[in-house]
């Protein structure tokens, strides 16, 4: 039984259903070769994943002969959707919401899969927590070089670190594709008056967004990072 659309994505829609006499999210992937793929992908890097609270969970997929459909776990909105509506957030809630997402991220980075399309719209909430969800996009750097892992784990956290700027309500400033021109665009935010208050948190914002910025590239650091700490 499926009922109301909770969202859409170039690959598929989700909508609330029943599955097992469980009240849950039911995705159904398009009908597309690669939608189809995708599916498949993000069927089996779920599977991996699951246990980690900040991760999504995965039920099952559903038996349809014409549609390729799988049931998760349901949350009332996403990220996306919070902020749309709750334009002002506490640095509490930001921290908190952060400290989450490098949380699931770390659990997927040991199992060596990144995310590779982290965004609001990617993360679900409800009052007590979040959930990394799409990994339709995922795949594993197990096989990759060293320099090849760093960079996988270094796009999911600048990922991250452009999330950081959509709490902070100032995603209307453009990250300029220039590496070289991020310290010059960085130093221009310090002029908002919400950044003026980000303390130390400016620092870890920093070393996130910056491709070029490998001080910052393994999770952990960025969760045991002095501001994250801090009440």
């Amino acid at each position: 039984m499926i009922g109301s659309l909770l969202g859409e994505g170039a690959y598929g829609e989700v909508r609330k259903g029943l599955w097992k006499k469980k009240v849950c999210a039911i995705k159904t992937i398009k009908s597309s070769k690669h939608s189809y793929f995708n599916g498949i992908n993000e069927t089996k890097i779920l599977q991996a994943l699951q246990g980690d609270p900040y991760i999504i969970k995965y039920f099952g997929i559903i038996e349809d002969v014409e549609k390729f459909q799988f049931a998760l776990e349901l949350y009332p909105s996403s990220l996306s959707q919070f902020l749309r509506t709750n334009q002002r957030i506490s640095m509490v809630l930001i921290k908190r919401i952060l400290s989450q997402i490098l949380s699931g991220l770390k659990f997927a980075h040991k199992k060596q899969i990144y995310h590779g399309d982290l965004a609001p719209r990617n993360i679900l909430i409800n009052t007590e927590k979040i959930a990394i969800s799409d990994w339709g996009s995922a795949d594993t750097f197990r096989l990759e070089s060293e320099k090849g892992k760093q960079f996988c784990k270094k796009q999911d956290l600048v990922e991250v670190g452009k999330i950081f700027l959509e709490l902070l309500s100032l995603s209307h400033y453009v990250i300029p594709w220039d590496n070289q021109k991020i310290t010059q665009w960085l130093q221009k935010l310090l002029g908002e008056r919400r950044l003026t208050r980000l303390g130390e948190g400016f620092d870890l914002l920093r070393r996130l967004i910056n491709p070029d910025d490998y001080s910052i590239v393994n999770v952990e650091d960025a969760l045991n990072h002095p501001w994250l700490l801090s009440p």
